[in-house]
């Protein structure tokens, strides 16, 4: 009995050591498991263009950045100018105004701003083809209650502070920079820098309000618009008290805005759809332009923003947000510096830092060949659940910018495209396969049959390709 006893406690450690052994495999296994279930509950994409739908402009709403406190004036966006012009970028949007960029200072009751260094950012802003877009924030500590976040000591202060900008940058007296068609925004994510709320103490309608009073007492301005409420996320309970309040006192409100960061493209999309909802019940709003002006695939650091998975997302989630948002600003431009001074950190920039050369990274390649998609778009039918694609029409010409986005970067697949309806007298097609550096990696003719062309293409996880199809007689 003892030697039956002394072998089964060996078995049960045997099996025991043994499960250890085999537990990460076993894991490693389930992981694989759940990926593939999940994988084949997917749609694949089958592309399909009709070369002759009426096109539509197609919104170059992508076409805006941001820029938040990491790295600051004077010079930042001076070596990196050349590189955003080639974006086409209509807009630039800053923070930390009254904070970073204006120098203001209060003695006694007399407010002095120097707009030094915000005037030699705009500058260089211009310089890039793109317009400034403001975020009216934060407070000038010697305005402040507590700290930066806090509301003003006197109301009075803040719509003085707040007039004078409108007034210097929108202004069209002598003096000012005469710039048109500039947004300002009440104040960025209020939500968390400040605790705000829609009620008590810190309440952002009474930011929003006193904002809205000084900025339609500036004189001799181009027309410009302001908006809000800028948070972390689309709140519904912030847009709708932000629209009840504007529509009982009908202050100033030309734009909503909200932040997104998410890894699903579609969240995008349904953020617009909710604000469509809400303001059903505020008809005189439902027109607003909604701006998301902060977004990308996380708030926090993520190795996607150095690689091909964030140019992957960039492309899909733009592929959202043409059709659901007026601007949607991808934040930001550039890195702060690691602190442990990696030149790849996971940080936001669409380029690394200025001690890491500021070089472009994926995601910049991605508005590069967003930017070179000709004005008019064709419907795609087709797309799958990871292909999405855009389809733009020039001199016959079409253009095709397709993307295979998938957070895990394990899904690979083989996609159909088909372009019919060809118009009579096209014979065939030089196809150009343009990866995402803007190389032409392959370049063949396909034959017309039946008025159509087909061919297919293999994407690898989170691969893009422009594709260019030239129609020969």
């Amino acid at each position: 009995m003892e030697n039956f006893i002394k072998v089964l406690k060996l078995r049960q450690l045997f099996s025991f050591y043994l499960l250890l052994i085999l537990l990460p495999l076993l894991v490693f296994l389930a992981q694989k498991a759940v990926t593939y279930f999940i994988g084949a509950l997917g749609e694949p994409a089958n592309l399909i263009i009709d070369v002759q739908s009426p096109p539509t402009p197609l919104s170059r709403s992508c076409q805006t950045l941001a820029q938040g406190g990491e790295v600051l004036p004077p010079n930042y966006l001076t070596p990196l100018q050349n590189q955003i012009k080639l974006l086409s970028v209509s807009y630039i949007r800053l923070d930390h105004l009254f904070d970073k960029y204006i120098t203001v200072t209060k003695t006694g009751d007399a407010i002095t701003l120097d707009f030094t260094l915000l005037d030699q950012q705009v500058k260089q802003i211009l310089a890039t083809g793109a317009l400034p877009f403001f975020s009216l924030s934060y407070m000038p500590p010697p305005l402040a209650q507590s700290d930066i976040t806090s509301p003003p000591k006197n109301w009075s202060d803040w719509r003085f502070i707040v007039q004078k900008t409108i007034e210097h940058y929108s202004g069209t007296f002598q003096g000012g920079m005469s710039l048109p068609n500039l947004y300002y925004e009440a104040w960025n994510e209020p939500d968390l820098f400040g605790n705000w709320k829609t009620y008590g103490n810190r309440n952002y309608l009474d930011l929003y309000r006193q904002t809205s009073l000084a900025a339609t007492s500036a004189k001799v301005t181009h027309d410009f618009k302001l908006g809000g409420p800028a948070t972390t996320g689309f709140y519904p309970a912030w847009i709708e008290s932000l629209l009840k309040t504007a529509s009982q006192e009908n202050f100033k409100l030309d734009f909503i805005s909200w932040h997104r960061y998410s890894p699903n493209p579609s969240d995008f999309q349904k953020d617009s759809l909710s604000f469509a909802d809400l303001a059903i019940k505020y008809p005189a709003y439902g027109s607003l332009p909604r701006l998301i002006t902060e977004w990308g695939s996380s708030g926090e650091n993520h190795s996607s923003f150095d690689n091909f998975i964030g140019a992957a997302h960039l492309i899909s989630s733009c592929r959202e947000l043409i059709d659901s948002t007026e601007l949607a600003f991808t934040f930001e431009i550039q890195d702060g510096e690691s602190p442990e001074g990696k030149p790849y950190w996971g940080r936001w920039g669409i380029f690394t830092s200025p001690n890491s050369r500021s070089l472009p990274k994926p995601r910049y390649f991605a508005l590069l060949l967003l930017n070179q998609l000709p004005q008019f778009r064709l419907p795609v039918s087709g797309e799958g659940s990871w292909v999405k694609s855009i389809a733009t029409i020039e001199a016959q010409q079409v253009s095709l910018l397709i993307t295979n986005y998938d957070s895990h970067n394990s899904h690979s697949e083989t996609v159909p495209i088909t372009l019919t309806n060809i118009p009579p007298g096209v014979s065939q097609y030089t196809l150009s396969q343009i990866d995402l550096f803007g190389k032409i990696i392959t370049e063949k003719t396909l034959p017309v049959t039946n008025r159509q062309v087909t061919t297919s293409l293999f994407f690898s996880p989170n691969q893009t390709f422009l594709l260019r199809f030239t129609p020969n007689p």
